[in-house]
Formats: structure tokens, C-alpha cells, sequence
């Protein structure tokens, strides 16, 4: 989910955007990206949903014994689902030929006379270059409603065939809090106005551990997203407490499921954020984002410390799925605590850093303590780097830590990397480790000198003559300049003129400039 609306979101909304199918190109390469994969995953699991677990087996066993040891289509595989259950998937089709991510506006309503409960839907989906106009998707949205109590009272997935639909619920004695999208059912962006208590109360009761973390994702949101906005407004304390009381809630009465605890503990990433934003003034988000993260890690040390030591009891490592959870939990916790700059934070990672058998734990204190203010990062660096130079994949996560300092001065360490014995310009992971890396660093890479951009640019005009399509990969990062506040739009247009100035510029990356321009 998190790549899905971070990157394959944005994509959708850039003008790159094309269907999981798409009918023409004019560079493959240019199509092997997060729509085709990512979504094309998410189109075949929700006919899972609409055939149900037996009868996607039945479809599947039809596939595999009607064209096994052929060349087949995306149009065999979903024949062969209708075939088996007897259903129609004419509509689901447009899955596959309309680009863009689906939107739907939710609306709740409650008859007390009647004891009916109304989910109305409306669904559009925006233009797209070559599809200003869309018919409307078959889209299965899973829902619960749960009553006071935090009992669940109805489960099931609704088809959303029509532009406005709406479904009704009898014999509700009160309003119940609706759960909806749960095991995010479908890539679709949901407009639903739930009250911030309607989000305390799924994430305290609701089942479903995918809408838990989607009503923390939307409670800090609420928090946020204001105060990125309006830059003259503060934090509304009332409901940064209602967050932080969630939170330790949360940490005293954990779900059984660690590894959804750890999701829920973890803000919404600077890139989802900044898609919720018009226009991205992307240093406010980071800004904000780290000044709650700070304030959490603060005011729940005591909590955050407890959670790291009663999950840090192990000695031997283990691939079991609680051993994994249980690392990502402490993880998260350790990454508050070190957020706190005390130097009991920094030993604990220093210690989890050296004494680690694993590279889990290991690179998540090597993380945590690069991007802090701890004194002997360069020591530890260092440290990393004797140990691990011979292992090619490990020193990608080397490169990568380093380029994602969330500070300014980041770009001069970026630079000084590209000079280091074992970066090379023509090994595409050590380009996407560093350079590729370094464009997730909001501080780092959005300079308001445009610094930032104009070396994505150099090295962009340089890979075109190396490797073009690592070349095309990265100049994406400009596609979405038009979202950005000035004078960041103004700067990352200028660098896309400047390649798009350059006389033998490769296909790959020509196409992505001139649409990007276009």
C-alpha cells in the first residue's frame, strides 16, 4: 500500500500515467514500472475478492490446464475467471485499459426512526493524457460497520459499478462507526469525512489490521496536514494529545499482530504527505512531520523505552514471523527514542549497532544514529564500511543511509560519495543507492537554490550516454514539477529544459522530458 500510493499514485497523476495494459509506446523500457507491476497485482487480487478463495482457485486451475506450456494474455487469465464462476467481468475490463487511480467520495447517514444506515458512493476518475473522459470501474470495497461497543456488526465487500451507488443497513439502533477498505480492497484514493473520534475508536477495536493503520495514517494526517497548509497556523493541541494518547494506548494494550503494531507506531512517509498537498512546499512537510515525530518521542519515552526491551529478549536470530515483527517493533521504538538526542538513546543503538547478529538490527541503529546529531556518526561509518566493502549489496544500504541525511549539507556528502573507490557511475545499484536514494532526502535534495536538482540533472546527462534507462528512472523524479509551490517548480523546470536541451538525448529518457514539459 505504501508503494502504491507513494510512487504508482503519482505516477498516475503525472504524465507518464498509462493503463496496466497499455495499447502503444514509444520506449518499452519506459514500461516496466509500479502501474504495470504494482497495480497490475492489485487488478488480479481484486478479482480474487469478487471471485472469492474457491472460486479464483477454480479459475486459476482452468488457466493452468487450458494454456500450460503457451503464450497467453492478460485477457486468457481473466476469461478464465469468469469461465469458472460464471460471472460477468465485462466492466472490471476498464481495469486494464483506463489509466489513473479511481477516486471515491464516501458519504455516511443515519435514520434513527428507522434504524437505517446509509454508505452512499460517488466515484470519478480524473483525466489522464488520451483519457479525458472514464467510465466508471467495478470496484470492490470492503467494509464493516462496529457498533458502540467495538462489536462487528456487518462485513462485506460491496461492487461499485456506478458512478453514485448507495447501500443500506437495517436494524441499527445507533450510528454505527464504519471500517471501510479494509485489507485495502482496491488501488483507490477514499474522501470519507470520519470524526477524529470515529478513527480512535477503529483503531482501539477494529479487527482488520489494514484499517487500524489506515485510521492512525488518517488521525496524524488530520494533525498535520493543516498546519503544512496554512504556515501561520500551530499544531491543534487537542487533537496532537488525542494522537499521543492513542499512541501510548497503543504501546499498553498492543494488538496481537507485532508487525501491524510497528506499521502503526510509524508516521505517514514525507512522500504520502506531500501527495495530500497542493502545491508540495516539500521542506513545511518534512518540517512538520519531524517536529510531531519529535514531540512523540518526548512525551512517551518511558513507553517507547519499555517497548524496546520486551522486544529485544532474543539472543538467537530467527526467521519466524514473530522474531521478524518483534524486530521491526523495537526498531520503531529505538528510531523515537534516538529522535530524543539523549545520550542514553545513542548508546542503546551504538549497542544494538555492535552487539547485532543480524543485518535487521544492525542497519536500523546504523540508521537511526547517522540521521541524529550523535558525534561519532564518522566513526561509524567507517566502522561499516571495513566490515561489510566486500559484500557489493550490503554497501548499497551503506550509500543509501549516507544519501538520506535529512540535512542540506547531505548534497556535499552525496558528491564526495560519487568520488569514493567503491561508487561507480556505470553500476545502476550504485547509482540508485546513492543518487537514487538522495532524491527521497527532502532536505537534502530540495534546496531552495535548486542545488539539489541541478546534480540529479548532471548525473541524468551523464547516464544518458551510460545507461539510458537508469538515466529515464531517475528524471522521473521531475515529472510532478507542476505540483510543486515556487520556487521549487520554477527550479525543476529549468533543469528538464536543460536536458531536454542536449542534442543526442536517448528515447528512453526524451520521451519522459517532453511529456513531462508537454
Amino acid at each position: 500500500v505504501q508503494v502504491l500510493r507513494s510512487y504508482q499514485f503519482k505516477e498516475d497523476a503525472g504524465p507518464m500515467a498509462h493503463p496496466v495494459r497499455p495499447d502503444s509506446y514509444q520506449e518499452i523500457n519506459n514500461f516496466y514500472t509500479v502501474t504495470i507491476y504494482e497495480k497490475g497485482a492489485e487488478v488480479i487480487r481484486m478479482m480474487h475478492s469478487l471471485a472469492g478463495k474457491e472460486g479464483f482457485r477454480k479459475g486459476t486451475d482452468l488457466y493452468f490446464d487450458r494454456f500450460d506450456g503457451q503464450a497467453v494474455t492478460t485477457e486468457d487469465f481473466v476469461q478464465c475467471i469468469e469461465q469458472a464462476n460464471q460471472i460477468d467481468l465485462s466492466q472490471f475490463r476498464l481495469w486494464y485499459t483506463q489509466s489513473g487511480t479511481p477516486q471515491l467520495a464516501v458519504q455516511q447517514s443515519y435514520k434513527a426512526a428507522d434504524k437505517t444506515f446509509t454508505l452512499s458512493f460517488k466515484q470519478s476518475c480524473p483525466p489522464t493524457p488520451n483519457q479525458n473522459i472514464k467510465e466508471p470501474f467495478q470496484i470492490p470495497v470492503t467494509i464493516a460497520l462496529l457498533d458502540q461497543q467495538g462489536q462487528q456488526q456487518v462485513a462485506r465487500t460491496l461492487s461499485i459499478t456506478e458512478q453514485q451507488q448507495s447501500f443500506d443497513f437495517d436494524n441499527f439502533h445507533q450510528q454505527p462507526v464504519v471500517s471501510i477498505l479494509r485489507d485495502f480492497s482496491a488501488p483507490v484514493k477514499i474522501e470519507f469525512a470520519q470524526t477524529n473520534e470515529e478513527l480512535v475508536h477503529l483503531i482501539r477495536f477494529d479487527k482488520n489490521g489494514f484499517a487500524r493503520w489506515e485510521a492512525m495514517q488518517r488521525l496524524s494526517l488530520n494533525l498535520m496536514l493543516p498546519v503544512i497548509t496554512d504556515k501561520e497556523s500551530k499544531l491543534d493541541e487537542e487533537l496532537y494529545q488525542q494522537l499521543r494518547n492513542v499512541v501510548a494506548g497503543l504501546i499498553a494494550d498492543p494488538p496481537e499482530d507485532k508487525a501491524i503494531l510497528a506499521e502503526m507506531l510509524s508516521l505517514p512517509s514525507s512522500n504520502y504527505i506531500a501527495e495530500q498537498c497542493k502545491p508540495i512546499d516539500p521542506l513545511r512537510v518534512y518540517t512538520i512531520r519531524d517536529e510531531v515525530m519529535t514531540r512523540l518521542a518526548n512525551d512517551l519515552t518511558t513507553q517507547f523505552k519499555q517497548l524496546y526491551q520486551d522486544n529485544n529478549q532474543h539472543n538467537e536470530f530467527s526467521l519466524e514471523a514473530l522474531a521478524m515483527a518483534e524486530r521491526a517493533l523495537k526498531n520503531a521504538a529505538l528510531n523515537y527514542l534516538v529522535t530524543c538526542e539523549q545520550p542514553e538513546y545513542y548508546q542503546l543503538a551504538h549497542e544494538q549497532y555492535m552487539g547485532a547478529n543480524n543485518m535487521t538490527d544492525r542497519l536500523a541503529a546504523f540508521g537511526a544514529l547517522a540521521h541524529s546529531n550523535y558525534e561519532q556518526t564518522a566513526d561509524l561509518i567507517e566502522h561499516f564500511f571495513a566490515r561489510w566493502h566486500d559484500d557489493a549489496l550490503v554497501l548499497d544500504k551503506w550509500f543509501a543511509m549516507q544519501a538520506t541525511v535529512p540535512r542540506a549539507a547531505t548534497l556535499a556528502s552525496v558528491k564526495a560519495l560519487m568520488k569514493h573507490t567503491a561508487f561507480s557511475i556505470t553500476n545502476p545499484n550504485k547509482v540508485r543507492s546513492l543518487i537514487g536514494a538522495f532524491i527521497g532526502n527532502i532536505p537534502g535534495f530540495h534546496q531552495d537554490n535548486g542545488a539539489g536538482y541541478e546534480l540529479l540533472a548532471d548525473r541524468i546527462i551523464e547516464l544518458n550516454a551510460i545507461n539510458p534507462q537508469i538515466a529515464a528512472r531517475l528524471v522521473g523524479s521531475f515529472n510532478n514539477w507542476r505540483a510543486y509551490d515556487a520556487p521549487y517548480s520554477q527550479m525543476m523546470k529549468a533543469e528538464l529544459e536543460r536536458i531536454n536541451s542536449q542534442t543526442s538525448l536517448a528515447k528512453d529518457v526524451r520521451e519522459i522530458v517532453s511529456k513531462a514539459l508537454a
